[in-house]
């Protein structure tokens, strides 16, 4: 049975950012936006967004709603569809299934923070993972591979270039120290050896870099790192 479709002001709508199946908080990407607003000032009409008709919460159509905001300003309407939700844990369920099949595509760090949202809300693992389109084995081992606790407690989703060490620690139940809480906060979707050799590519083409005092720094500081694992236990063939 098909669900009625209505217009309601952008300005009513919540943007509730827990609900938000997306690693990014409180960020839309930017990107999506714009093609989506590309798409209205060329007259295609995009599909309804939802909203939980209890609370007025977008649970799926954040980049939408930002679309028409911008084309429309102030007084933008969309058109949404009105869903009745019995708690917060169907609302988040919805959110993620609804986004895990349409639009924008969950990256692997957001299939990572909904698993961690859902075991914070209490949902079995076979929830979401339906929801992601996945199979619970598959959702266990994002778990494993793509989040890990911090030392203030907090599990947060890692890139696939951190992965390796998230595997350890999550497999002893260590806590990141330091400087390992920095690459994992700094690392991307490239493993570390693929960064280490784009930086030896890029030292043998010459005038690839600007050899400034920062650069000449940071290069040393590069130097010494290398030669400490390489003197080091780290390091062995």
């Amino acid at each position: 049975m098909s669900e009625e479709v209505v217009s309601v002001p952008c300005a009513s709508l919540i943007f509730d950012w827990g609900i938000w199946p997306r690693h990014e908080a409180n960020s839309v990407d930017y990107t999506n936006v714009m093609r989506m607003v590309d798409a209205i000032k060329a007259g295609i009409e995009l599909p309804p967004i939802i909203v939980d008709k209890k609370t007025m919460r977008i649970v799926d159509g954040f980049h939408r709603t930002k679309a028409h905001e911008k084309v429309y300003g102030e007084s933008a309407q969309i058109r949404a569809i009105m869903r009745e939700y019995k708690s917060d844990k169907d609302v988040f369920i919805d959110a993620v299934a609804l986004n895990a099949s349409q639009g924008l595509p969950l990256s692997p760090m957001d299939k990572a923070h909904v698993i961690i949202k859902a075991q914070e809300l209490k949902l079995p693992i076979e929830v979401v993972a339906k929801a992601l389109g996945i199979t619970p084995e598959r959702a266990k081992e994002f778990f494993q591979k793509r989040s890990v606790q911090f030392s203030d407690g907090e599990r947060r989703p890692v890139a696939a270039g951190a992965s390796s060490l998230a595997v350890k620690l999550n497999q002893s139940g260590a806590k990141p120290d330091e400087k390992q809480e920095e690459f994992f906060t700094r690392s991307n979707g490239m493993f570390p050896m693929a960064n280490a050799r784009l930086v030896l590519i890029a030292l043998r083409a010459k005038g690839s870099f600007e050899p400034t005092k920062e650069a000449i720094a940071l290069l040393i500081e590069l130097r010494a790192e290398i030669d400490r694992v390489l003197e080091s236990n780290e390091c062995t063939v």
